[in-house]
């Protein structure tokens, strides 16, 4: 009764940090060289979206990712409202800016009316990919390449920008550059890394 109970739950914490350590490391346990030795293959090892996420350096000020200037990066800031931790990344880019559908992709538009305004998300490479204050948000299927949403100055906003977030089992992480080139270009995720300006 009570000792399973206690055994369980003081079990939980470590099997949670294994899980976070081997989803981080995974891709590179699946090329490393026992891993190859063994003739153990990932069932990605073709599929470039196993590396959204995967070893993101944080973005900084002042850097542009496909012509667009990122203005504020994931991180602790006060802007007005106290000292906050946001956990997106803002982009410049003026009112209506489209942003593409990196593939196929289920949209999700509502108001987010704690601040976000218009609000976008879709579900790609095992991470939730949520964009804010949007001018304009298309819902449902959009096919790759289409346009899904366009950027504006919705919510608590103090000037035209995107807010671009990422999550995946229930926690924020560094969103991906490659991700936000795809979308910013409309190019294929495969040729993100030569869109980088």
């Amino acid at each position: 009764g009570l000792w399973t109970f206690y055994l369980v739950a003081i079990s939980i914490g470590p099997i949670k940090q294994a899980d976070v350590w081997l989803d981080y490391h995974m891709a590179s346990i699946m090329n490393s060289p026992a891993a190859k030795l063994l003739g153990i293959k990932s069932k990605q090892d073709n599929d470039f979206t196993a590396e959204i996420g995967k070893g993101e350096q944080p973005m900084k000020v002042g850097e542009t990712i496909a012509g667009f200037e990122v203005t504020s990066p994931r991180g602790r800031r006060n802007i007005g409202v106290g000292n906050e931790y946001h956990e997106g990344v803002d982009f410049a880019t003026p009112i209506s800016t489209p942003l593409y559908a990196p593939e196929a992709v289920q949209v999700k538009c509502w108001v987010d009316d704690g601040g976000g305004g218009n609000v976008a998300k879709f579900d790609y490479a095992g991470y939730l990919h949520k964009f804010l204050h949007l001018s304009d948000c298309t819902p449902g299927v959009v096919a790759e390449g289409d346009v899904f949403a366009k950027t504006g100055h919705t919510g608590r906003s103090t000037g035209p920008h995107l807010d671009y977030r990422m999550k995946r089992r229930g926690r924020w992480h560094e969103p991906s550059r490659r991700m936000m080139v795809a979308v910013f270009s409309g190019e294929p995720l495969v040729y993100a890394d030569s869109c980088f300006t």
